[in-house]
């Protein structure tokens, strides 16, 4: 055998820490993101039903507040049309 037994074992402990930690940090980088969708998501929605406000100044990706400043125009140009 190359590796022992009981080296096996602490080398698959140490991976599956490793990959339980990588996982972990991940969720806690990806929670801005993933509240700045369901924002978004939630302004869709609302546009549908004739609710056209805006969204605050978002924290997220720059990518995220060009699209929610996006909905933002949007929202203002169909509540001016529908008045």
């Amino acid at each position: 055998m190359v590796i022992a037994q009981s080296s096996g074992f602490l080398i698959i402990l140490i991976t599956l820490c490793a990959s339980f930690l990588g996982i972990m940090v991940n969720i806690i980088l990806m929670r801005p993101t993933i509240k700045s969708l369901e924002r978004l998501r939630k302004q869709a929605k609302d546009i549908s039903k004739n609710n056209f406000n805006t969204i605050d100044e978002m924290v997220a990706p720059s990518e995220f507040k060009e699209l929610s400043q996006d909905f933002n125009v949007m929202s203002a140009k169909l509540k001016v049309m529908s008045v």
